[in-house]
């Protein structure tokens, strides 16, 4: 089991996440396949064994390396691409210069004041890795 903090919010909860994340189908009825790629991309980033926060509107921000990831696995890049621009200024109090945004089988990308934004397949992330 892992904790992940909020960014600069040491008090608010903790996120959980498994290291085998179908150990919670094993334990629980409840099919939320949202959470279980959260987790699945969590694994992947375990090998960064870098330091890993989340905040109100980024899933996972790696501050080490100015990066930021958002787990939307069905949205159209046109769609990421606008919510990329309502999270900007969030991005740049952060100092992230690359937001990646996971999906199931979308790609794309844009940049925008400085910052990029790839929008990836989970399992193209996932090899580059």
């Amino acid at each position: 089991m892992h904790f992940i903090p909020k960014h600069k919010a040491p008090k608010t909860p903790k996120k959980l996440f498994l290291n085998d994340f179908a150990l919670k189908n094993a334990i629980t009825f409840e099919k939320d396949f949202m959470r279980r790629f959260e987790n699945i991309v969590f694994c992947e980033l375990l090998w960064y064994k870098d330091e890993i926060f989340y905040t109100e509107r980024l899933d996972f921000y790696i501050p080490s390396r100015k990066q930021a990831i958002v787990c939307i696995p069905f949205l159209p890049p046109e769609l990421i691409l606008r919510r990329f621009q309502t999270i900007l200024t969030h991005l740049k109090s952060l100092d992230v210069s690359t937001l990646t945004v996971l999906t199931v089988g979308n790609e794309g990308e844009g940049k925008k004041e400085g910052v990029n934004c790839e929008i990836l397949p989970f399992w193209e992330w996932a090899l580059r890795q």
